[in-house]
């Protein structure tokens, strides 16, 4: 693999690296230190088991005495006694319920929790339903990205769980691999909705993450927050087939300008590609059609739900739930050893 690849791949990897994504357990480094040497405070009503992250809202996986099953907890320490925008925000998906979105079982405020000086804090908590991982694991993975069948069976399973948030008139604004979690279920889950937006809201908070999100996010100028989503699941899918970002905004990738032709001349971003990344892809016209589609720069010229599910490479062929079953099995066997003490 050549160097500019190799930064292209880096980056995606470093991207997904960074993100906090509730409940997923193999992507982050675990703690071997006692519960009570932590620094974050933790909630004396419920059994903790093991440290997820010790991100800006730390996760926790614990056991609750009205659940007979492990949990993930979100911390969100409050500051001069306001609860935090973000829980407040999250908190309002509590009602969701898909088997391609996470479920947040509970939302607690005002809770008294104990640091590690024994001193109260006031605080706020998610609980939700516990994941495998997150998809960074996999998509960074040549093992996924060769295997199509596989690529489209999850992002089938993506489009499902958005179009489900859109008739909730839920839209996520941030997309992207670190924000998707593979469930115990071995579903694909969608996570992360502290920067969502809500049909009605009167404002948005959230503006997505560089190199994922739509143009219109970028310059703060979104005014159909759907189409910025059918934007995200474009980046995400080309992710998902090789692996690597498709560009960076504010760089130069070997002195081309990818970010530019990907929205002005998807037509030619093909071949740049290969020729700065010295790799031939092996990508169909009917994958590169659906991409067209996704991404294109005007939101209103992107595709729809419906037209994304009438595409010809949408309707190839998918895996079934036990096939999905033994694909993680066979093909990523490390991700349910680093996680068999959470699961």
């Amino acid at each position: 693999m050549n160097t500019t690849n190799c930064c292209l791949l880096s980056h995606t990897r470093s991207t997904f690296s960074s993100s906090t994504s509730p409940s997923s357990l193999a992507c982050h480094k675990r703690s071997t230190a006692p519960v009570d040497d932590q620094e974050e405070p933790l909630d004396s009503r419920l059994q903790v088991l093991h440290l997820i992250s010790d991100s800006k809202y730390p996760l926790y996986v614990v056991k609750s005495p009205s659940y007979e099953k492990k949990l993930c907890m979100k911390v969100f320490r409050n500051k001069k006694c306001c609860i935090v925008a973000s829980f407040a925000n999250e908190s309002r998906f509590l009602t969701l319920n898909h088997p391609n979105v996470i479920r947040i079982l509970e939302a607690k405020d005002g809770q008294t929790l104990y640091g590690i000086k024994k001193e109260p804090i006031t605080a706020s908590i998610l609980l939700m339903e516990l994941a495998i991982c997150d998809f960074s694991v996999l998509v960074t993975n040549p093992i996924f990205n060769q295997n199509e069948k596989l690529v489209r069976t999850y992002f089938r399973q993506l489009v499902e769980g958005l179009e489900y948030l859109h008739s909730e008139g839920v839209f996520h604004l941030d997309l992207k691999p670190g924000n998707l979690l593979l469930g115990q279920d071995y579903r694909l889950k969608i996570t992360d909705f502290d920067l969502s937006y809500q049909k009605d809201d009167v404002f948005m908070i959230g503006y997505g993450t560089k190199n994922f999100r739509a143009p219109e996010l970028a310059s703060r100028k979104c005014k159909k927050p759907q189409m910025a989503d059918i934007y995200s699941l474009g980046i995400i899918l080309f992710v998902m087939m090789t692996g690597a970002v498709p560009y960076f905004e504010d760089a130069l990738v070997n002195g081309h300008d990818l970010y530019k032709s990907f929205l002005e001349e998807i037509h030619l971003y093909w071949l740049k590609f290969d020729v700065v990344t010295y790799h031939s892809y092996s990508l169909s016209e009917d994958f590169k059609q659906l991409l067209s589609g996704l991404v294109a720069k005007e939101p209103r010229k992107r595709f729809s739900i419906q037209q994304i599910k009438e595409s010809r490479w949408y309707n190839g062929p998918v895996c079934t739930l036990e096939e999905l079953r033994q694909l993680i099995k066979t093909d990523f066997p490390e991700i349910l050893l680093s996680s068999k003490c959470y699961c």
